[in-house]
């Protein structure tokens, strides 16, 4: 919808939901960072909330580019022996050549660097909904798409979001048509987040009421590129006119490979939600998070619209419904969109998109994975209508939609039918399709409960207290925050998900995101599962698990490859064929990816105490460590055994050559990262095979190795060492502190270990708090484990108030990892039971002196309850199916108690 608004235009404050535990707004979304996110563990949805035109964007977690391919370097192991002779002569820059030449794909294979070979994750489609004369942007030279950030981030009031067009050829057209002739007398422009060359430079806008004669209006040519990034920059227009059409055409630099803006704007004109706000009377949009169910309400012409959406794990599809307090007053389109890769046809009242996605694969014959979605509706009055381009609804006084999709990645060739064949949920009363929904959806939340005081903006809009969150304290924020975390994980990652969550969790508007948004392990995987155990989702650990397996398989190929190893590693990327192999050396020239994420399956063993899934997936924990046993080398100063090459992700030192002069590089041998990764492996491997009365001989010579890596040390400012020898780091406030990893996630660092201990603490200040969204949710984790819980109160404020409006992570950009991150630094702050005992509020932030938790988990297979008044526990309860008794620390006092069955 496109509207002219007067200056002063505001939406109105509506009233909270009910539902303190809900993410709510009082105006459509501008961009994906304002919706409201839902997903039953394979299909996602982005309610983006509009009026006069909505957009949901659609998610199936299997839609990836790409396809399977061995990409490993047969030949690299050959190099290792004189790289580690280079390594450990000190010979850096000999060693970094030797890298560059075996630590690699193997010819032919493009691997990460082509998005249709190792493939990226992407968006489903759009589902948009339409009513009245259809107004909209779009991009003569067929540039809608860009290079996956398309041209709707370039009018979605967001400079955060941004259009960004590669090989943009000699000119880029962007053109909005209004619903008619409107005068615009000047315009401005916003540059995006980063590469200045990339902005506009040379361009003419052109005005039109017919889309053929054009009347030019504006030239400009800039000598620079804009000064700052997101920076605005308004133009006037000497002799403006009413135009229906505006257009700009661009002319992007000469020898640039990308053109990109982040806002085009016209002034009195505005393009998307804030028309729409503008629009309505008492509009508001509240995601309930722990029925799963999206409403918004609004007011507009005298008549009341209410629109709910959930995404159904009973019924596997996405369904809305549509009222009007007035009878007959529903007249819309609904259609299924998608810019690549699709052709779409009408049968009977649905409308059928499908296609299949591109694999380039090396040699050629790639088959990319095909999908299906189908949208389908059910009107009470009046008429629906498919057509190829949508379904049309006339006259109606209800309408239920319903979507569902799937792809061929685990599925047979008969999956196309088994999508359309979920339409039969037309056939069930909305109200008992939804509330099944949210009993299912319910389940998984209510296991856990936490309430914290509600701050001075508790009653605003999200966006509002996201703002606000590092001024004011908002401690019941947090508590929204936690269970958003667990709400994102009850979305993204059913027991039966297909996939484990991903960079994006399975929720992405683009065709190419940010990373592919692949599966990162030198730490976002792990990170995304960190609140699953002390969270009570265990359930949910289950895709990773199954993940596991299938990297374990490709790992071996991987590990023979590179070292002639037995076992299995993986470096940092993998896509859901599991790749393996290499893609960028400064993140991934250690081996420990693997060795760390199989750790999870003894963490779910720890708190779980399950001995079948422990049996069923020790042999992943003993493949990791046998590599581990193979890949380490003495190193010749103090015999320790260490990883070589190594590297600390992603992190780079200085170094002088013989020469004298000065280098920066990320290889080194036996990274601390590493060191404490594999002795943390080692014990939970061994401790694994004595549980189940196997491999001794194996779990002795783990206990033999694990007592001669190299240590944890502090330098002689006392901080932990980063690497084997005291190097400067190349960035103090790297984003990774890969070095503290044995305070958390591991344990060897704690309260025992008092040099250790301090050293982590003055290295977490050198370090500073401001970072990505990530970075700053570890260094929750890290301050919890210090018990130092007002510090991991500001990382978890600075983590929330740097975040999107709809409490996503920004890395920048949107990236899932820190949202898990956070949710498991709350639980850190209020329960720890790492080192043999559980303790109550071990970092409790001032702010939080009251409150109330139920259903954390503990190791040792327990649930604990409990309450707390000016930060003292006052009452709690802890349980157990197999009841036994637990070392207990409330109150500064360690005790015995029994957890009961519950």
């Amino acid at each position: 919808m496109i509207l002219i608004l007067p200056a002063s235009a505001a939406p109105p404050a509506p009233a909270p939901p009910d539902e303190p535990m809900s993410v709510w707004f009082n105006r459509p979304a501008r961009s994906f960072h304002e919706s409201a996110v839902v997903g039953n563990g394979r299909l996602g949805g982005m309610d983006f909330g509009g009026i006069g035109r909505e957009r949901i964007v659609l998610n199936e977690s299997s839609m990836w580019s790409g396809g399977p391919y061995d990409g490993n370097n047969y030949e690299a192991a050959k190099s290792l022996p004189e790289i580690r002779q280079r390594l450990f002569a000190r010979d850096i820059n000999r060693a970094q050549e030797l890298i560059d030449r075996s630590l690699r794909y193997a010819d032919g294979i493009k691997g990460w660097n082509d998005e249709d070979q190792f493939g990226t994750y992407q968006i489903l489609a759009d589902l948009i909904l339409t009513t009245g004369a259809e107004e909209k942007v779009a991009s003569p030279t067929g540039n809608d798409q860009g290079d996956g950030k398309t041209i709707e981030g370039s009018h979605d009031g967001d400079p955060g979001t941004k259009w960004c067009v590669q090989d943009p050829g000699r000119t880029v057209a962007w053109q909005a048509d209004l619903a008619s002739p409107r005068e615009v007398r000047s315009y401005s422009l916003t540059s995006a987040d980063d590469m200045p060359e990339r902005d506009p430079r040379d361009w003419v806008l052109e005005g039109s009421n017919d889309g053929k004669a054009w009347t030019l209006l504006d030239h400009r040519t800039l000598d620079a590129p804009f000064a700052k990034r997101f920076e605005a920059r308004t133009f006037e227009i000497a002799h403006p006119g009413a135009y229906r059409s505006y257009r700009f055409t661009f002319t992007p630099t000469p020898g640039v490979s990308h053109f990109q803006v982040a806002e085009i704007a016209l002034a009195g004109v505005t393009l998307g939600g804030d028309a729409d706000a503008v629009a309505a009377d008492d509009y508001r949009r509240d995601l309930n998070l722990m029925t799963g169910v999206v409403t918004t309400r609004y007011t507009r012409d005298g008549v009341t619209y209410t629109r709910e959406l959930v995404a159904s794990k009973p019924d596997e599809v996405i369904a809305i419904r549509l009222k009007a307090s007035r009878p007959g007053a529903l007249t819309f389109r609904a259609a299924l969109s998608r810019g690549r890769n699709a052709t779409v046809q009408a049968s009977r009242h649905a409308q059928i998109l499908e296609g299949q996605l591109p694999f380039h694969r090396p040699g050629g014959g790639g088959e990319g994975i095909r999908y299906c979605a189908v949208l389908g509706a059910r009107a009470d009055g009046g008429t629906v209508t498919a057509r190829q381009e949508g379904l049309e609804v006339r006259g109606a006084n209800e309408v239920v939609l319903v979507v569902s999709a799937g792809t061929n990645l685990l599925d047979d060739d008969h999956f196309a039918g088994r999508v359309i064949s979920r339409l039969h949920a037309l056939g069930k009363p909305f109200d008992a399709l939804r509330d099944a929904a949210a009993a299912d959806h319910r389940r998984y939340m209510e296991r856990c409960q936490l309430t914290l005081p509600a701050g001075p903006n508790a009653t605003l809009p999200t966006p509002e207290r996201v703002k606000r969150n590092e001024e004011a304290p908002d401690p019941s924020l947090a508590a929204v925050y936690f269970q958003y975390g667990r709400y994102l994980m009850v979305a993204g990652s059913r027991p039966d998900s297909p996939l484990p969550t991903n960079l994006q969790g399975i929720w992405a508007e683009e065709y190419s995101p940010p990373w592919r948004g692949d599966f990162h392990t030198n730490i976002n995987l792990q990170m995304n599962y960190w609140p699953a155990e002390v969270a009570n989702l265990s359930d949910c650990h289950a895709p990773l698990f199954r993940f596991l397996e299938g990297m374990a398989r490709e790992g071996a190929k991987t590990a023979k490859a590179y070292y002639g190893a037995p076992g299995w590693m993986a470096f940092h990327t993998q896509n859901p064929w599991f790749e393996t192999a290499p893609s960028f050396a400064p993140a991934c020239i250690g081996p420990t990816c693997g060795a760390w994420l199989v750790q999870h399956v003894w963490t779910h063993y720890e708190f779980s105490q399950d001995r079948e899934f422990l049996r069923t997936y020790y042999p992943l924990m003993k493949g990791a460590a046998e590599f581990c046993l193979a890949a380490l080398v003495e190193e010749p100063e103090h015999r320790w055994l260490v990883t070589a090459p190594s590297n600390s992700p992603e992190n780079a030192y200085a170094y002088a050559d013989g020469n004298g002069k000065t280098h920066h590089t990320a290889l080194c041998v036996g990274s601390t990262y590493d060191m404490q990764i594999i002795r943390g492996l080692f014990a939970a491997t061994a401790a694994a095979a004595r549980v189940l009365g196997t491999d001794s001989d194996f779990a002795a010579k783990l206990d033999a190795a694990g007592a001669r890596l190299a240590p944890t040390r502090v330098n002689s400012a006392g901080r932990i060492m980063e690497w084997l020898e005291d190097f400067e780091e190349t960035e103090v406030h790297h984003r990774h502190c890969s070095h503290l990893w044995g305070l958390y996630p591991g344990t060897e660092i704690s309260p025992n270990t008092p040099e250790l201990y301090r050293g982590a603490r003055l290295s977490l200040e050198r370090r500073g708090d401001a970072s990505t969204g990530w970075s700053m949710a570890w260094k929750a984790n890290f301050w919890a484990r210090l018990r130092d819980g007002d510090r991991a109160g500001k990382l978890l404020s600075m983590l929330i108030g740097r975040g999107a409006g709809n409490l996503m992570c920004l890395h920048p950009p949107f990236q899932i990892d820190g949202n898990f991150g956070g949710s498991a630094a709350v639980a850190e702050m209020l329960i720890q039971s790492h080192d043999g005992t559980i303790t109550l509020l071990p970092a409790l932030p001032a702010a939080w002196r009251d409150g109330r938790a139920a259903g954390l988990r503990a190791r040792g297979d327990v649930t604990a309850s409990f309450a707390w008044e000016d930060g003292k526990v006052t009452s709690y309860k802890l349980t157990s199916p197999t009841p036994h008794d637990v070392k207990l620390r409330v109150n500064g006092e360690v005790r015995t108690e029994r957890a009961e069955a519950p």
